[in-house]
């Protein structure tokens, strides 16, 4: 999270403003919250291009997997 050297988390964090209320989609969640329309847009597409590499990863691991399963 922006300001956040220990929050790596994109999917979910603790509220900083709630004490230990969990936080979906917390950077772009907390950018919607203070209003600020071009940091929410470019939190929204960061997460979007993190959760494009992972179902990148996810498909070249699956055609891997399959590859071995024909061995």
């Amino acid at each position: 999270l922006p300001g956040d050297r220990w929050s790596r988390q994109l999917l979910f964090a603790a509220d900083p403003d709630n004490g230990y209320a969990t936080l979906p989609l917390p950077a772009a969640r907390l950018a919607l919250r203070s209003g600020d329309v071009v940091r929410t847009e470019a939190r929204i597409r960061e997460l979007s291009e993190r959760l494009e590499a992972c179902g990148q990863r996810l498909e070249a691991s699956r055609s891997l997997l399959e590859l071995e399963g024909r061995n």
